[in-house]
């Protein structure tokens, strides 16, 4: 038993690993998306503020967590939310990741994105090349969504830059 904690103990101070929680990243950012007008729209995009700090050619996007209403409550206070939407209507809209020239990188159904319906499971990702300005919500129904907006939780890792 001895050997394997020497083992692990070594990869911690070589940075080849690290504690595991409940966010993959050691970095998480809260995102609300509000709806800039009183309902959206079947497939009209709904763009995330620019934000450099995540963009694909400084960080790895590790993990993308969509709140429910329910969620939101529960954290931390002072954040600054708008009114979410409850998981039951996550299957009706897409998250789509936007690399620099456009292009389609990666499209992830909403539902997915929420830990209710999927164990308490968070959403897994390995975005590298996007740039979060560029990246939507796309809804394919509208079926009990109003004015109200998203929220999102982003949790990164700064890339290793090469010395």
């Amino acid at each position: 038993m001895r050997l394997v904690s020497n083992i692990i103990e070594q990869y911690r101070k070589e940075k080849k690993t690290d504690e595991v929680g409940s966010y993959v990243g050691n970095k998480t950012k809260l995102i609300p998306v509000p709806f800039d007008v009183s309902a959206p729209q079947v497939g009209l995009p709904y763009f995330f503020a620019a934000d450099s700090s995540l963009d694909g050619d400084k960080v790895v996007v590790s993990q993308i967590e969509l709140l429910d209403v329910t969620q939101v409550s529960k954290v931390q206070s002072g954040a600054k939310f708008v009114d979410g939407l409850t998981y039951s209507v996550f299957n009706q809209g897409i998250f789509v990741a936007v690399n620099v020239k456009q292009e389609v990188i990666c499209e992830i159904p909403l539902y997915n994105l929420c830990t209710i319906p999927n164990g308490e499971k968070p959403c897994l990702t390995w975005l590298t090349e996007h740039v979060w300005g560029n990246c939507y919500i796309l809804f394919t129904s509208l079926t009990g969504i109003g004015s109200q907006g998203l929220n999102f939780r982003v949790s990164y890792f700064d890339k290793q830059i090469p010395v």
